[in-house]
């Protein structure tokens, strides 16, 4: 009776012995595949990043394509440093043309770059004219490629004759 109980508690032994092992082996494999399974995800996020950024450059391809024609008439319309005094003609003949005075001031002749790596002149420009007429002239201006408009400030209202003073500040830009 002896040699059966140490024998069952010999099986015993090596029952929670295994069990043990066991339990032991599927915790470091628990582990082991929630480390992989982790690896896995971050690696499918990069996969569809990838993805992504393939599909963007396929649009910007297509996109160049479609633009790529433009490119020298829009590097055309810039004028160059040489020709800044023709520009600054061009802005004052349409404030002459659109009935207002302008005359631009270059503020130094200093080249800057915008956030976007263009070259660009500051100007100022006084101006004084009606409503209407400095209206159109900011229209008209809207349609040079090389101006962009920063600010218009105004002194005051209109004077008695409906004409209004004030100055505006803006970019002309270069070619590269």
């Amino acid at each position: 009776m002896i040699n059966f109980r140490n024998k069952i508690l010999k099986i015993i032994g090596i029952t929670v012995l295994i069990l043990t092992i066991q339990a032991t082996a599927i915790v470091y494999i628990a582990k082991y595949l929630r480390e992989q399974i982790d690896i896995v995800k971050e690696k499918q996020k990069i996969i569809l990043a990838a993805k992504a950024e393939r599909f963007n450059v396929v649009y910007l391809k297509n996109d160049f394509i479609k633009v790529e024609n433009y490119i020298s008439a829009v590097n055309n319309a810039l004028p160059d440093e040489r020709n800044i005094l023709s520009a600054i003609g061009q802005i004052e003949s349409i404030g002459q043309n659109t009935g207002n005075q302008v005359s631009v001031q270059i503020n130094g002749s200093q080249t800057f770059i915008d956030n976007l790596g263009n070259r660009y002149i500051a100007f100022t420009a006084p101006i004084s004219g009606n409503y209407r007429s400095i209206r159109k002239y900011l229209d008209s201006l809207n349609n040079l490629f090389f101006v962009k408009i920063e600010s218009l400030n105004f002194n005051d209202g209109p004077s008695t004759s409906g004409i209004s003073s004030g100055s505006l500040n803006g970019k002309i830009y270069l070619k590269d």
